[in-house]
């Protein structure tokens, strides 16, 4: 069996394959010329795209070990991407076609990382180990195919190589930097406390500039506003994404019918012009699924381009031009029953510190700040009835 392996010599699995076929093994740039007689092509780490006329000249489809979740992190630094945008963490053994990662999957693993596992250097080093151990414990099913293959069903994400330019201040230490200074972004949904603050932004003459609705309001109606959110509009979520639990935006959707969602968001006044407005729409698509619409002024040049870098695209303009509605139709990835649980588990933990306050506001006789508190406990609660349906549904 002649195997030609691009990419790293210094690895277990170069010694792996070495022993195991005819190995023929390169870091430059093929041709098809390369490949002629060659039963598989097996890349890992290997920095150059394959073109079509090579991967059609194959006797076998491409085997390429790429260091991420996909369809998370195609692309370039998979690793440092996962903790800056929270996205999962793992490997995955596919197939390549014309695409960059977006070929069927063969294997994948998630990874969970240990506690002394806290700089990317030391989670790269892991992932380098994983995707090694599970191509090696699985050669024979690859090669036979008795694994079949499954297409990737969502868009996911993906990053060029100079991509890394605008973060590279979070990389004080290079690639030993502690995970904590790259996986500083969340989102979380809006509370009482943030009425001051969201009131702040929304009357910003930015803001206002680049609004449907461009009026001042008032705090009286705000204050209203943000009560029927919360506690009475269960079509309705409004988020606050943080950095290092620094506010720096918010996000809004409105669910107009089943499975259709309206989104509008506003950047801090002090954070524009950094990325905020493209990262806070990717992190709360993240495993969502339905139809977005997103209506912007033309004026409104950072906007379209967020909205198009998280692949929206122009569906309509309104008849006078000044108002352009962006779509995006997103699928979810079906879960495993495992990981349905660990994010039962996650919002399970959330409410449980919800109750204790609860409980501690009605020891100090605070009955309307309690009733607050209840709005975010039928909410969490409301999503385990969503997961657990998920769960139940799961075949």
């Amino acid at each position: 069996m002649k195997i030609l392996y691009l990419g790293y010599k210094n690895c277990k699995l170069y010694e792996f394959l070495n022993k195991n076929s005819n190995l023929q093994q390169t870091e430059d740039k093929i041709t098809v010329k390369d490949v002629k007689d060659i039963d598989y092509v097996i890349s890992f780490g290997y920095k150059y795209i394959l073109k079509e006329d090579i991967i059609n000249a194959c006797k076998n489809k491409i085997i390429n070990l790429h260091i991420s979740y996909l369809p998370y992190n195609r692309g370039a630094n998979p690793n440092f991407w996962s903790f800056l945008d929270n996205t999962p963490k793992g490997v995955t053994i596919h197939y390549i076609d014309k695409g960059v990662d977006t070929g069927d999957i063969l294997l994948q693993k998630k990874i969970n990382f240990n506690k002394d596992e806290d700089t990317l250097s030391k989670t790269y080093d892991r992932l380098i180990e994983e995707i090694q151990d599970l191509f090696i414990d699985n050669f024979n099913s690859i090669i036979t195919k008795e694994i079949i293959s499954v297409p990737q069903t969502a868009k996911g994400t993906f990053y060029y190589k100079k991509d890394i330019k605008q973060h590279i201040n979070l990389l004080t230490e290079g690639w030993d930097t502690k995970i904590d200074k790259i996986s500083s972004l969340r989102l979380r949904i809006i509370n009482f406390n943030d009425e001051n603050l969201l009131l702040e932004w929304r009357n910003d003459i930015v803001t206002r500039e680049n609004s449907i609705s461009q009026e001042i309001v008032s705090k009286e109606n705000h204050k209203k506003w943000l009560e029927n959110t919360i506690l009475y509009s269960p079509n309705t979520k409004t988020y606050i994404l943080e950095d290092n639990s620094v506010p720096v935006g918010t996000i809004r959707s409105d669910e107009l019918k089943k499975d259709v969602y309206e989104v509008s968001w506003t950047i801090s006044p002090h954070h524009r012009k950094k990325g905020y407005g493209t990262k806070i729409l990717r992190l709360f698509l993240l495993n969502k699924e339905g139809t977005f619409l997103a209506r912007i002024m033309p004026i409104n040049i950072g906007s379209i381009k967020m909205t198009e870098k998280n692949g929206f695209k122009l569906k309509s303009k309104s008849i006078d031009n000044k108002l352009l509605t962006y779509q995006k139709i997103q699928k979810r990835v079906k879960r495993t029953d495992l990981e349905i649980i660990d994010e039962v588990e996650q919002v399970r933990t959330k409410n449980n510190v919800n109750w204790m306050d609860i409980l501690r506001l009605s020891f100090k006789h605070a009955p309307d700040e309690a009733r607050k508190l209840m709005g975010k406990v039928n909410e969490h609660d409301g999503r385990i009835s969503e997961l657990l349906k998920e769960l139940s549904n799961n075949e």
